[in-house]
């Protein structure tokens, strides 16, 4: 991976100049690096000390340089071709070099890779970094002076073995009626549960309340600012703090006014009723000094409600409503849901942003691959599960209700409401490949007699959701290549919502036989 050392900007394209290998003109420029970021309180300390400290006003990370010289010496030396002193000069500016582009843990981590690096011969060195710190190791390897074919053939090797695993894994979730009963217990505790309780378990009531609608990374839902709420006019709102950075063109400041924006979003009006309870209930205890919502239940070094503590307040809450801290529910799933949530609930120019601006279409993949499994936990949970609805606050995933009613139509019933008085309206919601209206075979609300055809009607409605799920994939990855339109976006999301309603409406029937 080459490092960055400069970057001139022309009319229509931008010039980068990579680190090639540590000079005094390069040590320079670190020391310049390191001194602009010690100014703006990010590091503390002097360019030469063994160990520095950072923060991004929300935790502190140390960065450690010293490593065991013996073993350099007897391991490392002889195929690396550069003395101790010289790399741990190295370290020094590789981790400056880094600074700004990657986050304060992560560049802990790579540090401390290449630490181990300097304590292994060339063998041990291949087999030891993951495929994340390879290109890394490999980069650091560039910038030592002087060079030997040993050293060449590991960074060849380090930087050939990531490019063999470059697709990446898509986040797997739990079955999706894990999070329906998740959503039906918090909503059943909230109801009973005295104020001490709510006061403690309010992370994640918050967290589940507002991430299952509005697509927040875990960082931006823990910095929601103190004062975040408002109503003007009968509206409630929430102003949340936006990473900056997501696209991966923007340098990282460290500093919260700089890496993320305030952004404001309408909320229902309960959800701005607890928060407000809790900034009351909480306005005497030890607020976090970085003016975050969320007030740990004690005083710790990082001084606000960390990923962690919220991780275990969320194990805790497990293990309390439902006997096993391990229940399939992460702090991280919630983002998905809410990209389905989004996708499935409508087309708004918001939501087409939301969609259109993501910045990893492996990632994004996740959201519309196998969206029929969704359609299918929600009904069953229907059921069979005793819940009555599947909509989580503030938006909906598919419509819960059976139409009343029926009329005789060829091989089976229409259940459209209102068919019985002559309301045709439902058959304009379904035409064949020919735009012919009125397709009773492949309208949402038709149910065929033989077992036989319906089956056969639930696998090619499955297939048809999935299928509009991945064309609505494709639409956005063009939008995100400036080669289409939000509106396309739009088409493709209602192309789906009604998909996906045919498929509920077959499967509810079904169901609805056995019950």
């Amino acid at each position: 991976m080459q490092i960055v050392l400069d970057t001139e900007a022309r009319a229509d394209y931008v010039r980068y100049r990579p680190v090639t290998c540590l000079d005094a003109k390069t040590r320079e420029k670190a020391e310049n690096i390191f001194e602009d970021y010690r100014s703006r309180g990010v590091i503390t300390g002097s360019y030469s000390d063994d160990a520095w400290q950072a923060t991004n006003e929300i935790a502190r990370t140390t960065y450690d340089f010293r490593f065991n010289e013996l073993m350099f010496r007897n391991c490392c030396e002889p195929w690396v071709g550069c003395t101790a002193a010289c790399y741990g000069e190295c370290l020094r500016a590789y981790v400056v070099f880094l600074m700004g582009k990657y986050t304060l843990p992560f560049i802990r981590e790579v540090l401390k890779e290449l630490k181990a690096l300097a304590e292994m011969d060339a063998e041990e060195a291949l087999c030891r970094p993951d495929d994340e710190m390879k290109p890394h190791a490999a980069g650091f390897l560039s910038i030592l002076p002087e060079s030997n074919d040993i050293r060449d053939y590991v960074m060849e090797m380090l930087e050939e073995e990531p490019r063999k695993k470059k697709k990446k894994e898509h986040r797997e979730l739990a079955d999706f009626r894990y999070f329906l009963r998740f959503d039906k217990s918090l909503q059943e505790y909230w109801e009973y549960a005295d104020d001490r309780k709510k006061e403690f378990y309010f992370p994640v009531y918050f967290w589940w309340k507002l991430t299952c609608v509005l697509p927040l990374r875990a960082t931006e839902f823990l910095v929601t600012p103190r004062t975040c709420v408002s109503m003007k006019e009968g509206r409630y709102t929430i102003t949340i703090r936006r990473t900056r950075l997501k696209k991966g063109i923007r340098r990282i400041a460290y500093r919260l006014d700089e890496d993320y924006e305030p952004k404001t979003y309408e909320i229902p009006e309960e959800l701005y009723r607890q928060i407000r309870w809790y900034q009351e209930v909480t306005k005497d205890k030890v607020l976090p000094a970085i003016g975050t919502l969320l007030v740990p239940d004690r005083e710790t070094p990082s001084g606000y409600f960390t990923y962690t503590q919220m991780r275990r307040r969320l194990m805790k809450f497990c293990g309390e409503v439902f006997g096993d801290e391990a229940y399939p529910v992460h702090p991280g799933d919630t983002r998905h849901l809410a990209m389905i949530n989004l996708m499935l609930s409508g087309g708004s120019p918001v939501i087409c942003r939301e969609l259109a601006g993501h910045e990893d279409l492996d990632i994004s993949s996740n959201y519309y691959a196998n969206m029929s499994a969704v359609v299918e936990s929600s009904v069953l949970e229907m059921y069979h599960g005793g819940y009555s609805g599947t909509s989580m606050e503030g938006s909906f995933l598919i419509p819960a209700a059976d139409p009343a009613g029926g009329a005789r139509m060829g091989k089976g019933w229409c259940m459209y409401p209102g068919i019985e008085d002559g309301d045709m309206t439902g058959c304009l919601d379904s035409y064949s490949i020919d735009g012919t209206l009125g397709n009773c075979r492949d309208c949402r609300y038709y149910k065929p007699d033989e077992p036989g055809i319906r089956m056969d009607l639930e696998m090619k409605a499955k297939q048809k959701v999935d299928a509009d799920a991945a064309y609505l994939f494709r639409m956005i990855e063009q939008v995100r290549k400036s080669l289409g339109y939000t509106e396309t976006i739009q088409e493709a999301m209602l192309r789906l919502q009604a998909s996906a309603g045919r498929y509920r409406a077959l499967l509810a029937g079904h169901y609805e036989e056995e019950v």
